[in-house]
């Protein structure tokens, strides 16, 4: 697994920025992996990009798209908002050896 952010996103971030240090430090240790898709793969844009409005069916094609791509992601649907919205859990999952036992350790 390669660590960082993708290299057009740390390019972006600065763009964006007047002051650098304006930016979480946690944007450095996200991770990539062959065959996981980013937000911008999936959105078409950085999240947080200036002037895009993300609707909010948005994040959980995201959701999804990681649940497709990897046993380690799962999205539960827990019910419907008060505008039908569909309401998830996500969960992430530290390891494939968790992911099989995953209804075993989760919280009652």
């Amino acid at each position: 697994m390669t660590v960082g952010p993708p290299p057009h996103f740390d390019r972006s971030i600065k763009h964006w920025l007047a002051n650098p240090t304006h930016s979480s430090p946690l944007v450095d240790h996200l991770p990539l992996a062959p065959g996981i898709p980013t937000p911008r793969d999936v959105l078409g844009d950085h999240v947080g990009a200036p002037r895009i409005l993300t609707h909010y069916d948005k994040p959980l094609a995201c959701d999804r798209a990681l649940e497709k791509a990897t046993p380690r992601v799962k999205v539960e649907t827990i019910g419907r908002s008060d505008e039908g919205r569909e309401l998830v859990v996500v969960m992430w999952i530290s390891s494939e050896a968790n992911s099989r036992r995953s209804r075993r350790i989760a919280p009652t």
